[in-house]
């Protein structure tokens, strides 16, 4: 969407065109991306509208399809990224500070 952002910031002429730059650039460039990558996206979307939709899920659908997902993945050891990949995550929890 970065692209689509600043295309529009140059003045770009219609949204419709931005869109399908973006998707033309994203379906052109499809193999790059790990080969794991699209299947575990499509797995979180279905296990998500399967949580969702039995009623007494619904709140709690999206944290049910990132943990099934998640396990899911290191059983199978897919080659995807993971989060310690894109972000630094703390090990502990920052010190507490009152406030003055």
């Amino acid at each position: 969407m970065t692209v689509g952002v600043v295309m529009l910031l140059m003045g770009a002429p219609r949204l419709g065109a931005v869109m399908s730059f973006v998707l033309g650039n994203r379906l052109w460039h499809v193999g790059d991306r790990p080969l794991a990558a699209a299947p575990t996206a499509v797995a979180t979307s279905g296990v998500w509208a399967a949580a969702r939709a039995v009623k007494c899920l619904e709140p709690v659908a999206l944290l049910i399809a990132m943990v099934t997902v998640s396990v899911a993945v290191a059983l199978l050891a897919a080659d995807v990224e993971l989060v310690r990949g894109i972000v630094s995550v703390p090990a502990t929890l920052p010190s507490f500070t009152a406030p003055t």
